[in-house]
């Protein structure tokens, strides 16, 4: 069985509409449920010289390079599409019984 046949979706080839709560997965994050923002940021985060946290404009080039495509969970944090590339609906009827297996899970024969 395939990801696609599995209900996954590449962010690839289809993104979620702003604000549509979804499982998303990848290696370096695991599977969570979060919310699709696709929010281009101009603002970073430094700090000064006496160490106190200012907000700063991000030069073009930065915002140009930056995955905007990001996945927000409270407990988990901000997550880019880079690093969870796959997701599919959340469906909070059918979660009270039911989580999907990862994209790239073997089903033992």
């Amino acid at each position: 069985m395939t990801p696609k046949e599995r209900g996954w979706i590449r962010c690839s080839e289809r993104l979620p509409e702003k604000g549509q709560v979804v499982y998303y997965f990848g290696h370096p994050v695991g599977l969570h449920i979060g919310t699709f923002d696709p929010t281009v940021e101009t603002k970073g985060r430094t700090e000064n010289e006496a160490g106190e946290e200012v907000i700063v404009d991000l030069p073009q080039e930065v915002i140009a390079a930056i995955n905007h495509n990001k996945f927000i969970n409270k407990s988990w944090g901000v997550c880019d599409a880079d690093d969870a590339p796959w997701w599919m609906p959340y469906d909070a009827e059918r979660a009270k019984s039911w989580v999907p297996l990862p994209p790239d899970y073997k089903i033992p024969e």
